[in-house]
């Protein structure tokens, strides 16, 4: 999966993160596309990190630890340095390696330091760091084992209200669901045609859990209002439903 785009000062990265599929015993090449974005010579130099995710998504970078075994030697970069000139485009090839009998999956980070220059190669005008996640996992591993193992609801403002989850990824691999929220059909006005609604998609590394947030319209009711919430991976829905006052009323 590719998507979206990074941008740092003098530099634009497209994709913004990599997610790919390795067959076993094999390697996979990705294309990362930096593009100038000023009138400035650019240099870019290029190395790749271990990280994490906190709860709440944000990425930590740092050593790997005895839970969290290394994998940035899995992600090889060519090249690691290159000048852009202004408004030039340059193609970054980032290769994954999945021996056999390695983990289902492994995730590093590529780490670019930016440094626009003056075009007489004097010293920077301005440095900036830029980050981009790759996630593989090996093609044919097991299934993804999500749970929603908490999921409340709490009044925001006169019509709304705000949904709390709490998701884990029990598996070994790596994916990324999306979530849905909206009210369950028994809470709805016969002319409200409120459909979930998509809140996005999110990363969720292997043995992690996942704080979520989201607003809902729930219009003027009060404790009788039930909220729905739907986490979906490609043909796994996982779903479960919480009232005001917040109340778990069901986990998957």
């Amino acid at each position: 999966m590719l998507a979206g785009e990074a941008a740092a000062r003098g530099v634009l990265a497209k994709p913004s993160h990599l997610e790919l599929l390795v067959p076993p015993g094999r390697s996979v090449a990705a294309r990362l596309t930096l593009s100038g974005t000023t009138a400035e010579r650019t240099r870019v130099r290029i190395h790749v990190e271990d990280f994490d995710l906190d709860i709440e998504g944000r990425p930590i970078r740092g050593a790997a630890t005895a839970s969290r075994p290394t994998s940035a030697g899995a992600f090889l970069v060519d090249p690691e340095e290159l000048v852009l000139e202004g408004g030039e485009a340059q193609t970054v090839f980032v290769d994954v390696q999945a021996p056999e009998g390695s983990l289902p999956s492994r995730w590093a980070l590529l780490v670019l330091d930016v440094e626009e220059e003056e075009n007489g190669g004097a010293a920077p005008l301005a440095a900036t760091r830029l980050l981009v996640p790759v996630v593989a996992n090996v093609d044919g591993s097991p299934a993804p084992d999500l749970k929603i193992l908490s999921f409340e609801t709490a009044r925001s403002g006169a019509s709304g209200c705000v949904a709390h989850l709490v998701v884990e990824n029990g598996g070994d691999v790596a994916v990324r669901p999306r979530l849905a929220l909206g009210l369950a059909p028994a809470s709805r006005r016969e002319s409200d045609e409120l459909a979930l609604t998509e809140r996005g998609s999110f990363l969720l590394l292997p043995g992690h859990r996942r704080i979520l947030q989201g607003p809902v319209d729930c219009g003027a009711a009060t404790s009788n209002v039930e909220v729905v919430g739907t986490i979906e991976l490609d043909t796994t829905r996982l779903l479960g439903t919480a009232a005001l006052p917040a109340a778990v009323r069901g986990a998957p």
